[in-house]
């Protein structure tokens, strides 16, 4: 998939470039800063893991909503939200009606072969036979990473660990937000993006 971005951006004529990656985008946005280094200005990561191994996996309940066939506002909280928060709760809600004046909800997947090529990618970048995992020691791309501090899918405490030793990284915390805190919070969100990104375009 980084592969097929990165063909589309050459056909462009495009010479180099910002990335950004939610949630599994973010998997394929940080392949593509490991397989073309010179390309990329900067990247921003949302709710999403780094490579390799992490000590906190994805969360049953996550499953459990996702692939259902349809998903409601419920659904939403669990998934994306901190349900737990009310603040949160309403956030969502105003998330879920901004989405549903542009939603197209025959494009959603709902087949579990198409599922199965995501969960596929997922595992070959927790496998990482790249070593990108390793490679952040010596990244020099600047690297944003924006997670809400309970994402039931990509948990954020798996960035902990690499921050230490990842000089680019800099990492935004949300507090009482899941994994969609670009969603509950979009003006901030989109404050620490446009920061970051500066006068680098």
């Amino acid at each position: 998939m980084a592969k097929i971005v990165i063909d589309f951006v050459d056909a462009l004529s495009i010479k180099k470039f910002h990335v950004l990656g939610w949630s599994y985008g973010g998997l394929v946005a940080q392949t593509m800063v490991f397989l073309e280094r010179d390309k990329i200005k900067r990247g921003v990561l949302i709710g999403t893991n780094p490579p390799g191994e992490n000590a906190t996996p994805i969360a049953p309940t996550f499953f459990e909503r996702a692939l259902k066939p349809v998903n409601d506002l419920e659904d939403e909280y669990i998934l994306f939200f901190e349900p737990s928060s009310e603040k949160s709760r309403q956030a969502a809600r105003e998330s879920h009606n901004r989405i549903a004046k542009r939603l197209d909800r025959t494009l959603i997947p709902k087949d579990q072969a198409i599922f199965q090529r995501y969960f596929s990618g997922s595992g070959s970048f927790r496998e990482d036979p790249l070593g990108f995992r390793d490679e952040y020691q010596t990244l020099e791309t600047p690297m944003l990473v924006v997670s809400g501090d309970h994402d039931i899918s990509f948990a954020t405490e798996n960035w902990f660990p690499l921050m230490k030793y990842a000089p680019a990284l800099q990492h935004i915390i949300f507090n009482d937000a899941g994994h969609a805190p670009h969603h509950q919070f979009p003006e901030q969100s989109a404050g620490y993006i446009n920061a970051f990104l500066g006068n680098h375009y």
